[in-house]
């Protein structure tokens, strides 16, 4: 990233932290009219009945790249290949056809494979500004850099559809969500792809606590609200060795006991455009399954909010918010390090949750995990997803991660 005000390895051995401070007049005016805004934008506007939500791509998508839709153990993946070339501009309908057994894709040629968890708080599904994100970070990643370069390695971006909380929460989705990991790390490692977990928020967070899940040595087995299969009886017992070649997360939401009484955080609410602490302590509930005071709960098996006495019967207990699967901070770290997996990320300044981030960042450089992360002060949470509305600093955190991201498996 070309920018005299950025300084690069300031954080010792394994980490290599850029940090900047500079905020345009556009992005401090942009901050303070989404600030007025906050009550209404820091919630989810629907909620979601149980299962995976099957998505319907923008129109300006195909403008950009093809999009296979694929079901693979319930949960519907997208996957985003750049166009070979501009000559068709007609948006074509999306291909349900599957690629093989096992959703596998044939093509020798595909190298890269990026798995994305987008953010939401648990709550919401895939946005316009994820899939326009999404879909100029393939398209750049499959042209070369400049003239003379070698040629770019072909990129897949797979976007998951993750089953949404209140009605499918942790308890729920993440026993369905590791079975889905280790079968489709299982696809890559037999097709000789480079895998990269990637996610933003609460997606940077699922992208974190699979990986250390998989890999950490001693895993809690999963409960689902029905009973246990023999298939669910073996997860976390095998497949231990499917990792990740490295993982992105921006913004994650990584440590779910959220002090609100904290006066770092009340001080940091104050300039967060986007995020409060009540909502950022709600979804926490929300993902883990947790009852609210009075018996007040979204429940967990229906899409709207009920007064109730006491949990409905067949429905998981609600996981603890300690529980590494919900806190990767609190997770086995080490785990990365000892399977090679790099970790880069993003942090901004008036984003709640950036402490919490930069902890888990100290940790991957105390435990020998190797990665690149951009800090950026006065940037709000998730700044680089208004990248197409021309603001700088959006902009270049975009081109940050195409850096980062090109130079794995490269």
């Amino acid at each position: 990233m070309k920018n005299d005000q950025a300084t690069h390895g300031v954080t010792s051995e394994t980490i290599d932290v850029t940090r900047r401070s500079d905020r345009s007049i556009r992005m401090a005016i942009l901050q303070k009219i989404l600030f007025l805004l906050k009550t209404y934008l820091a919630r989810a506007k629907k909620h979601f009945p149980p299962g995976s939500v099957r998505l319907k791509p923008p129109a300006a998508v195909y403008k950009k790249c093809t999009v296979q839709e694929r079901q693979l153990d319930g949960i519907w993946i997208y996957d985003l290949e750049a166009k070979r070339t501009s000559r068709h501009q007609h948006i074509p309908r999306v291909n349900t056809a599957a690629h093989g057994p096992e959703g596998t894709f044939p093509d020798a040629q595909r190298k890269r494979r990026i798995y994305y968890f987008a953010g939401g708080g648990w709550q919401m599904p895939v946005s316009s500004h994820h899939w326009e994100l999404l879909a100029e970070i393939v398209r750049r990643l499959s042209e070369s850099p400049s003239k003379g370069k070698d040629s770019p390695i072909p990129t897949i971006i797979s976007i998951i559809s993750y089953p949404l909380a209140p009605a499918s929460p942790a308890p729920v989705t993440f026993p369905k969500l590791v079975r889905l990991y280790e079968s489709l790390l299982r696809t890559s490692s037999d097709a000789g792809e480079y895998v990269i977990l990637a996610g933003d928020s609460a997606g940077g967070n699922l992208a974190c606590a699979l990986a250390i899940h998989a890999l950490s040595e001693t895993r809690p087995e999963p409960k689902e609200t029905s009973m246990p299969t023999e298939e669910d009886k073996e997860i976390g017992k095998t497949n231990t060795s499917l990792a990740p070649d490295a993982i992105l997360a921006l913004c994650p939401s990584v440590f779910l006991c959220r002090d609100n009484d904290s006066p770092t955080l009340k001080s940091i609410e104050k300039k967060d455009p986007l995020l409060s602490i009540n909502f950022i302590s709600d979804t926490a509930d929300a993902w883990v399954g947790k009852w609210q005071e009075k018996g007040r709960r979204l429940r967990a098996d229906a899409p709207t909010e009920e007064v109730v006495s006491e949990p409905p019967k067949g429905l998981p207990e609600p996981w603890e918010k300690t529980d590494p699967r919900v806190s990767p901070l609190l997770g086995d770290v080490a785990a990365l390090a000892r399977a090679g997996v790099r970790v880069h990320g993003t942090t901004g300044g008036y984003d709640l949750l950036s402490g919490d981030a930069r902890k888990f960042r100290d940790r991957c450089n105390e435990e020998g995990v190797h990665g690149k992360w951009l800090e950026w002060d006065k940037q709000m949470h998730c700044w680089h997803l208004i990248w197409s509305l021309g603001l700088p600093e959006a902009k270049q955190a975009v081109d940050w991660m195409v850096e980062v991201l090109r130079e794995e498996g490269a």
